[in-house]
């Protein structure tokens, strides 16, 4: 009789078990050969006997300053840094032995005292600088305004103005003392947590952090009631400090890291970004159905010992919960199901025609029959117990409407084949989470990639460049007398132009190409010429800026105060040309700014080149 009961128990186990792992797994090393091979060939003779009789270094890291480093239980160094340095100390054959400390204060101090000859992923400080040296930066990152979800759109640190801010790091509390923000009261607190905590609580009006800490900490800590609010016009430049006392060790990681390839950076952040926006929302949801389980069986397998237990019995279980939820057995026969699998069944049977996955249907015949290959071999292997869980994030269309789920696939037990099969959904963490990545990387009035997009186009450019041996373009645009629109009309009919001068620029560009914001009225663009001499990418460049001053010089059809109207803007163009990876961004567009610069002296509206020194 207590059959499917005991059955109930073993579905919450496998569930509880499915819920601690979502895919989160490293992918390793993914430096290529041809990297590898450039660093070798910058190092000097002395820094390859050096490496040569040197092969282990000592670390220090943040013990606790996940999603971009820790020191896990077995000791190891995880997170976005170490897969950083790992690209790094494979380019080099070199290794980092761990000095484990147990807070971050103590890793500076062992780097100090002499203890540790690296510290992995910091911001050069002048206190740092007395007793390491840095290499270039290994990663930038905004700094982002977290706040209540009431509080909307702040533009910068001037929306903090007189306002109480929760502040955890000593440089962001110096900055404050220096009066960069009029009026602001900051309370210190001891991590970045109770900071955040803070600003969910109602103490504080605001914190500023790294993005990507903010949406872990978020996630991590439930604090569902704040957000990341706007951006705070600074950026965290994270680079490999090493002890003074250490020069050719510094000379050869400064090398190493300035020859990484911008794509194998950018894969791993993004897989960091994306795991610290996914990783732990997912359990709360998971928990709360397994919690939620747990005391409904519990009490009533204890009042209900000697009743009939039956297939109802679970049914009626399993209809408790949120979630859509299956069992199948050992041939994929789904023998067990509860209402929200029913009404998603339902639903996916209408928009998909005749497939369904109802009791009685075998649901590997429908993973096939919906081209589910990954899920249909993963179920086989749970089923086979050569894989112990699965989870998937997954999209499903219901017409014009798009819904995001959670899939979770866990055996059933040990002794009888068969998996348990949830579905939950998770859109609106999705949707927050898709905002988060545009308010990161996009203006938020024109949709274009902001400065940091384009910085890392930029780089991914300039790697392109060197690689291939090509010139590549960099422009700056500055939309002329924009100042009089909106002193004239107003900030929103200023902000009119600014949509449509973003929409023409989409239009006028290729895809591969990189269109941003800088802000106000100024925007930028960075493209390919695929031309190996200078004349040729010259011409392809200047081809290009006319076709883009020709199209943002058309009038503008503007509403001011219900009435169209047209106003004509010019353009004034900055042209630079580059070549390789030699020049730094900020080098970069200086040298387009300054022929946008002489060009308005000289009479605005236009396109000029700059020089080719």
């Amino acid at each position: 009789m207590l059959r499917f009961a005991l059955v109930g128990c073993l579905l919450l186990w496998s569930l509880g078990f499915g819920a601690k792992e979502i895919s989160t797994e490293r992918t390793g090393n993914t430096q290529t050969t041809a990297a590898k091979m450039s660093v070798q060939q910058l190092l000097t003779h002395e820094e390859r006997e050096y490496l040569r009789t040197h092969r282990e270094f000592t670390l220090c890291v943040d013990p606790k300053w996940m999603p971009y480093e820790k020191i896990d239980e077995q000791g190891a160094h995880v997170g976005m840094a170490s897969e950083l340095l790992a690209l790094v100390t494979d380019s080099l054959g070199i290794r980092f032995r761990i000095h484990v400390t147990k807070r971050w204060g103590e890793s500076l101090e062992a780097a100090r005292a002499g203890s540790c000859q690296v510290l992995s992923f910091l911001n050069q400080t002048q206190e740092r600088s007395q007793f390491l040296n840095f290499t270039a930066p290994i990663y930038i990152e905004d700094d982002v305004i977290v706040a209540s979800n009431k509080v909307g759109y702040i533009k910068g640190l001037s929306g903090l103005e007189k306002k109480r801010l929760a502040v955890y790091r000593e440089d962001w509390e110096a900055d404050m003392l220096k009066g960069k923000i009029r009026g602001i009261q900051t309370t210190r607190y001891y991590s970045p947590v109770d900071a955040f905590s803070a600003v969910s609580s109602g103490d504080a009006f605001a914190t500023i952090s790294p993005m990507a800490e903010a949406i872990h900490i978020i996630r991590t800590h439930r604090l569902y009631n704040i957000k990341i609010a706007g951006k705070a016009d600074t950026v965290g430049t994270y680079r490999i400090g090493v002890r003074k006392d250490e020069p050719m060790l510094h000379a050869i990681l400064s090398k190493a890291v300035e020859v990484l390839d911008p794509l194998d950076k950018e894969r791993i952040v993004n897989r960091y970004l994306a795991v610290s926006m996914s990783e732990s929302v997912n359990y709360p949801l998971i928990v709360s159905i397994i919690l939620g389980l747990i005391a409904v069986v519990a009490a009533m397998l204890f009042w209900n010992r000697k009743l009939h237990e039956s297939r109802e019995f679970i049914r009626s279980v399993l209809g408790a919960v949120s979630s859509a939820i299956c069992v199948i057995d050992a041939r994929g026969k789904i023998i067990h199901t509860n209402t929200m699998w029913d009404h998603l069944a339902v639903a996916v049977e209408a928009s998909e025609g005749s497939n369904t996955c109802k009791a009685g249907d075998n649901y590997l015949r429908y993973c096939a029959q919906t081209e589910w290959r990954d899920v249909l071999h993963a179920i086989r292997a749970v089923l086979k117990g050569k894989r112990e869980h699965f989870s998937l994030e997954h999209a499903q269309h219901f017409g014009s409407v798009t819904r995001w789920y959670m899939m979770i696939i866990t055996p059933l037990s040990q002794g009888k084949r068969g998996a348990v099969i949830a579905h939950t959904e998770i859109t609106e963490r999705v949707e927050s989470e898709e905002k988060m990545r545009l308010l990161a990387y996009f203006d938020p009035l024109t949709d274009l990639p902001n400065r940091r997009l384009f910085s890392d186009r930029l780089a991914q450019l300039q790697a392109l460049s060197k690689r291939h041996g090509t010139y590549a373009m960099i422009m700056i645009l500055d939309m002329d007398k924009f100042k009089s629109l909106n002193d004239r009309y107003g900030h929103d009919v200023g902000d009119q132009l600014l949509i449509e001068v973003a929409a023409r620029l989409r239009e006028q560009i290729r895809q591969s190409d990189t269109a941003a914001r800088f802000g106000g009225d100024e925007f930028a663009v960075v493209a390919a010429t695929q031309c190996g001499s200078y004349e040729e990418a010259q011409e392809s460049a200047m081809t290009l800026a006319h076709k883009l001053h020709t199209a943002l010089t058309q009038p503008y059809k503007l509403f001011v105060q219900g009435d169209l109207i047209e106003y004509p803007c010019g353009v004034s163009i900055g042209v630079g040309l580059f070549l390789g990876a030699d020049q730094s961004e900020a080098a970069l567009l200086k040298y387009a700014d300054q022929a946008m610069y002489a060009l308005k002296e000289s009479g605005r509206n236009g396109v000029r080149l700059a020089s080719k020194e």
